[in-house]
């Protein structure tokens, strides 16, 4: 897949699990994530080996359960994805070891990346949208932290069920 790929986002859930998923049910409740990830004045081409660096470290990490959807703009590069986690911890995890491939891609490209996440739990059979996820980014952005958005530094622990 491209890093630049948009997934369908009506399809559900299983249909986007990454390949190493094991068969069965996916885990609930489930960590949504929304990453708005802006290197201003990246080329595409430096935009996509940053993006390709990133995707290689999700697809291998038993925590990712699944890309929702991924877009760029034009005006200047950014993009913005949204994927499913089975924990904080395992994003966490996820973040710490790509750290060290996004400082690579700065150090080469001499570009700065800005990044802003927005977390929140999901129980079944909801689905994910990109348009709901952009709005957990947005409310973060008004409101802090809160059940509805919070961030890796302030987690929410997972509702019961």
């Amino acid at each position: 897949m491209s890093p630049t790929a948009v997934l369908e986002p009506e399809l559900p859930l299983t249909d986007h699990r990454s390949p190493q998923e094991p068969e069965g049910p996916i885990p609930t409740p489930r960590l949504a994530q929304i990453q708005a990830i802006t290197a201003s004045g990246a080329t595409r081409p430096q935009a996509a080996e940053l993006l390709a660096a990133l995707g290689e470290h999700a697809a291998t990490h038993n925590g990712l359960i699944g890309l929702i959807d991924m877009g760029d703009t034009a005006d200047h590069w950014s993009t913005e994805h949204v994927s499913l986690w089975r924990s904080v911890s395992d994003l966490r995890d996820f973040v710490h070891a790509s750290h060290p491939a996004l400082v690579a891609w700065q150090h080469r490209t001499g570009l700065r990346v800005t990044t802003e996440r927005a977390l929140w739990w999901v129980t079944a059979p909801e689905r994910v949208t990109p348009e709901e996820a952009r709005e957990r980014l947005d409310h973060l952005r008004r409101n802090g932290p809160t059940r509805h958005a919070f961030t890796l530094r302030s987690p929410v622990p997972p509702p019961r069920g």
